[in-house]
């Protein structure tokens, strides 16, 4: 979908944010967005067939490596032809996994470029623009190296800058993708910067658009409408940038929790006039007015409907008609994108796009690398915050030991990481013995916080007092979403018989930023009595 709806306006907030303004998952109002949700746009005709000699040069070049050619690649929602001439999940099953889909120049990586740009050559254009017709005196034209943005908006440094913006936007995002910019040497693209629709409809300047929507691409041409903060039409012109660039190379925008989630990602930026930084991770909400994903996930904790995997992957077109989805497909794509387990797949996910089942392939490739992604995501989202430090929240699985009968284990569990693993199995019908003992620190702007193992009632984190003690006892594979599940207070010493054998985790209830700000840690000595 190439649409891009969004809350519209976000609180601003004033300050840096203190201690007291993370225990917004305590506070419903605070998760609140204040605009209607706008409708997103639906996807674009499906292209033809390529050519046959393409075809021929395709099958010569995946015999020399060994690959079957198959029929045909499943079509997406909107095909009209089922498209021919790109492997088929043989192919993927075994060359997605091989490095050449991150080096430009492959030639298997090169020929499934070219598969994808000749089916967006194939693409039934749009009518042409009509810009004599415009009423001049209102709508200007800004114009650079590759874009054309026609706008009614007023002179202002923000506006009439933007087509420098697009050029550096395109650079970065051409550089993500390990695109050539050769291929996009002669590119244009069209831009449609609108406040008042009425002085564009009049020279046809709107036709090709679903219908509302605050931002759209088709092909090579981009529409924007106004929504009254600078940096978010920034924002609405690198999401469909991004668009509009995924399709020219990789020929279609399925998965869908991918292709918004990635265009979302990439334009949180960050603009001083001169430098542009894209794909930043949130900080600061009130340097992004109009970019509410996390006071929706925030909203969504405090009400108990965190998506699991399943939620992810089910996300279909309607669904980005509201922030919801949005919001999903951003923190899921965040977290692959960022988190060191999943980087390397999250930058093949472009070339899934010309297979068949997407996510189908994508999570074949996570059971056969036997990564934990249920655990880590139900951990991540339940524990997201601007400035969350994937580095320093990371889990490790490795399995642990068993206590004999009488022995015990000290284990030091510090305010600067998420779950700690204790090294320890504990066995079902053991009995067991864990005693908290000691103090930390809690970083806060104003002053450190004090805090032991029963937290501080007066800010809450994830549903719980910040700074309180917990324990976990892995709840069967990690590749299960109901691994955390049992999440415990471990606030004072307790006597605990476990149902089912468990690796026992260990964490402090911080929020996953400023972490390694905060200082002290506690033990927990943990002791098999039988």
């Amino acid at each position: 979908m190439r649409g891009f709806s969004n809350g519209g306006m976000i609180r601003e907030q004033a300050e840096r944010r203190t201690f007291l303004t993370n225990s917004r998952l305590h506070n419903a109002e605070a998760a609140l967005e204040t605009s209607p949700t706008k409708a997103a746009a639906t996807g674009r005709p499906h292209p033809l067939l390529c050519s046959a000699a393409f075809l021929l040069s395709v099958l010569i070049l995946l015999l020399a490596n060994s690959k079957s050619l198959p029929a045909q690649i499943q079509a997406d929602s909107h095909a009209t032809v089922p498209p021919t001439g790109v492997p088929d999940e043989t192919f993927w099953q075994t060359t997605i996994q091989e490095p050449w889909s991150h080096v430009p120049g492959d030639p298997v990586r090169e020929a499934i470029l070219q598969e994808a740009h000749a089916r967006w050559l194939a693409w039934r254009p749009l009518a042409a623009l009509q810009p004599e017709r415009r009423d001049a005196t209102k709508v200007r034209i800004l114009t650079d190296r590759h874009v054309t943005i026609y706008t009614d908006l007023p002179s202002t440094p923000a506006t009439d800058e933007l087509p420098h913006v697009f050029e550096l936007a395109l650079t970065q995002i051409l550089d993500y993708f390990k695109l050539t910019p050769a291929d996009y040497e002669t590119w244009k693209i069209e831009v449609l910067l609108v406040r008042d629709s009425n002085l564009f409809s009049n020279w046809g300047a709107l036709s090709g658009l679903p219908g509302p929507t605050p931002g759209f691409s088709n092909g090579s041409r981009i529409w924007v409408f106004d929504q009254q903060f600078d940096y978010y039409n920034r924002l609405l012109l690198i999401h469909e940038l991004v668009h509009a660039v995924m399709n020219r190379s990789f020929g279609a925008l399925e998965p869908r929790w991918f292709a918004e989630g990635i265009a979302e990602s990439l334009a949180l930026h960050h603009w001083d006039g001169t430098k542009l930084e894209l794909g930043q991770k949130p900080s600061r909400l009130y340097q992004t007015p109009g970019f509410a994903r996390l006071d929706t996930l925030n909203r969504l904790r405090y009400d108990d409907a965190l998506p699991d995997l399943a939620t992810v992957f089910a996300l279909t077109p309607d669904d980005f008609r509201g922030t919801k989805a949005y919001a999903i497909a951003w923190s899921f794509v965040l977290f692959l994108t960022q988190h060191e387990r999943y980087k390397d797949l999250a930058a093949r996910m472009p070339y899934f796009m010309m297979a068949p089942n997407p996510t189908g392939q994508f999570l074949r490739l996570v059971e056969e690398a036997n990564l934990p992604l249920a655990a880590d995501w139900s951990d991540f989202i339940l524990n997201f915050t601007e400035d969350y430090d994937f580095e320093k929240a990371q889990v490790d699985y490795t399995p642990g030991t068993l206590l004999a009968v009488g022995d015990s284990r000290t284990i030091s569990v510090s305010p600067q990481t998420g779950w700690v693993n204790s090294g320890l199995i504990l066995e079902s019908g053991g009995e067991y013995q864990l005693k908290p003992q000691g103090s930390f620190e809690l970083y806060d702007p104003r002053k450190m916080v004090p805090c032991d193992a029963n937290g501080i009632t007066k800010t809450w984190h994830a549903g719980r007092p910040t700074g309180m003690m917990l324990f976990c006892l892995g709840n069967g594979s990690p590749a299960s979403s109901d691994y955390w599940r049992d999440t415990e207070p471990l606030r004072r010493t307790k006597r605990l018989t476990p149902a089912q054998t468990g690796s026992l985790f260990l964490r402090l209830n911080v929020p996953c930023f400023d972490l390694a700000k905060n200082r002290g840690s506690i033990d927990v000595e943990v002791q098999r009595v039988k």
